[in-house]
């Protein structure tokens, strides 16, 4: 009589990315269009010169924010102000989705709609200190920050498939069926 072999439930680098992606638009789409929202514009044909050239006058009379889109609309947009609803918005969410949600349940939505969890050596929501560790972490993870590539790489090549925040908080990602069990 075969014995059945038992799968590693930290197998779960495709979901875990897909959750990453998900939780991250969450995040930053509403925070996007907060900031766009206080924006000004002027149509192309109400400058007195190109969009860069304003935008490079802009920026350097005034600081902020310019984005010379006459190639896409016709169009520049600028702010001179940091949008402080945004910024606050982007920070709490973040802070609220992947600490305070993901510490007292082990799931962020991404991670939900993925059937992934995070729990600690013992199988159980990993806690507020070890969700706010990892989460701190993810300055170390993130890098490059456009595509994360220490997090990504540590956590293809490590046992448990742990990036460096898990490793520090001593958590791991699983498949929502392992949650309860311990590691």
């Amino acid at each position: 009589m075969a014995v059945p072999t038992q799968s590693d439930p930290t197998k779960v680098m495709g979901r875990r990315v897909l959750a990453a992606l998900i939780d991250a638009a969450l995040v930053i789409i509403p925070a996007v269009m907060l900031v766009t929202a206080s924006m000004e514009y002027l149509p192309e044909d109400r400058l007195d010169r190109s969009g860069e050239q304003f935008c490079d006058d802009f920026l350097e009379d005034q600081g902020g924010f310019c984005f010379d889109m006459t190639d896409v609309d016709e169009r520049v947009y600028f702010s001179d102000t940091i949008n402080v609803g945004a910024t606050a918005m982007f920070w709490g969410a973040n802070l609220a989705m992947l600490v305070v949600l993901q510490g007292l349940t082990g799931w962020t939505i991404g991670k939900l709609i993925t059937g992934l969890r995070v729990v600690g050596e013992d199988g159980r929501a990993p806690g507020l200190g070890k969700a706010l560790l990892r989460w701190v972490l993810w300055v170390l993870d993130g890098f490059p920050y456009v595509l994360p590539l220490v997090g990504g790489i540590v956590a293809l090549t490590t046992v448990g498939h742990r990036r460096v925040g898990d490793m520090a908080a001593k958590t791991f990602v699983v498949d929502r069926g392992a949650m309860g069990s311990p590691i």
